[in-house]
């Protein structure tokens, strides 16, 4: 389950939104992060991206096509997040509209709107399915992409929650 062939459009994804993180946590010094964090994004929607049913395809093989066809909901997770970052680092109409396609795909699909939560895994056709994930996935993924568009895109979510909603400042000691 953790050791698919090839690539995962997902991990693409969290590493644009990672790399954009690190940037800001840097002071913005590194001017090569935004272009690889726009390129590692426009890779994943151009080849992970279902363009029939929607949904980012689990794996691709070292060929660009499509191997697990299933689909996850942390990989949409980390495209909604990813798309929120770049929205801020390096706006444009592209990732606002990917921001939005992922998003409905999710409310259409991922969210368990019967009994709440969400739907961890989908056939690539979007209906819900068990294969790799029996139980209930982590909330990791999900509850970044929720809160990710609500706070300043500067680093850290942790200290922007802090920040905002209890008055703290956190300090480096």
């Amino acid at each position: 389950m953790f050791r698919p062939s090839g690539t995962t459009p997902g991990h693409a994804l969290e590493w644009a939104r990672l790399i954009l993180q690190l940037y800001a946590l840097g002071d913005r010094k590194l001017d090569w992060i935004p272009e690889a964090a726009q390129a590692l994004f426009a890779q994943a929607m151009a080849l992970g991206w279902d363009g029939k049913h929607g949904g980012f395809f689990y794996t691709l093989d070292w060929e660009g096509q499509p191997a697990k066809r299933m689909k996850l909901w942390w990989p949409m997770c980390e495209g909604a997040a990813a798309a929120a970052y770049l929205i801020r680092h390096v706006p444009s109409d592209m990732h606002e509209d990917c921001y939005r396609l992922i998003w409905n795909k999710i409310a259409m699909n991922h969210l368990d709107h019967a009994r709440g939560g969400w739907h961890e895994e989908l056939t690539e056709t979007l209906t819900p399915a068990h294969e790799i994930f029996p139980g209930n996935g982590d909330i990791y993924h999900a509850l970044q992409a929720c809160l990710i568009p609500l706070y300043p895109a500067d680093g850290s979510l942790t200290r922007m929650i802090l920040d905002e909603q209890v008055g703290l400042t956190v300090t480096e000691e």
